[in-house]
């Protein structure tokens, strides 16, 4: 298997890469995020992303496109559906044209892996890309080591802290969520490991 891992920064990696590893997986990150505004927080991730698979070893390959004129184009009048409409659209289905072009046969992403992503969406996106592309989906729900992601990144902190302030003030884009804890609340810690029994598919 040769999977290529779409990664939207650092902190987000620290879980999904352990999971991959110890399935005997050896991802290939994958930077391609135009839709992470402003520049300061696309930089901050970006090179964040470089000095960590510096330091754990993995090999990272960029499409470095930062897109304001473009994200701005196709978002200011649907703010509230933009995910949907264009950032996860945009992000995936160009990971999926790198793979192909470049020999990957599996792809999966860090978004799996936020309690603040639309989880399902995702899924459902991937699963479609990957019948239109011929390319394998691996699909874990890497939500069930969202604390062990969290405690293990800790270890790390020096190294994205610029990165966790700036995704807090605005989360990765121009427009600040105004109901960002909205798909936290819907993940129960509580019955994580049921959720996740049987959720890996090649």
């Amino acid at each position: 298997m040769k999977l290529l891992l779409h990664t939207c920064c650092a902190p987000c990696s620290v879980y999904c890469v352990k999971a991959l590893r110890a399935n005997d997986i050896e991802p290939t990150l994958y930077w391609y995020n135009p839709n992470i505004h402003p520049y300061q927080e696309y930089k901050a991730r970006r090179d964040c992303l470089r000095e960590y698979a510096k330091t754990i070893k993995v090999n990272l390959l960029e499409d470095d496109a930062y897109g304001l004129d473009e994200f701005v184009c196709n978002t200011y009048d649907k703010i509230a559906t933009r995910c949907q409409d264009y950032c996860y659209p945009k992000r995936l289905r160009q990971a999926f044209e790198f793979a192909k072009a470049n020999g990957f046969d599996t792809i999966t992403t860090t978004l799996l892996y936020s309690i603040y992503q639309k989880h399902d969406y995702i899924k459902e996106l991937m699963q479609n890309l990957s019948a239109e592309y011929g390319i394998k989906f691996y699909y874990q729900d890497f939500r069930e080591g969202w604390r062990e992601g969290q405690d293990e990144g800790s270890t790390h902190r020096p190294l994205y802290a610029k990165v966790l302030r700036l995704r807090l003030l605005g989360g990765g884009v121009i427009y600040r969520p105004r109901n960002r804890t909205q798909n936290a609340e819907s993940w129960n810690f509580s019955n994580q490991r049921e959720r996740s029994q049987g959720n890996r598919r090649q």
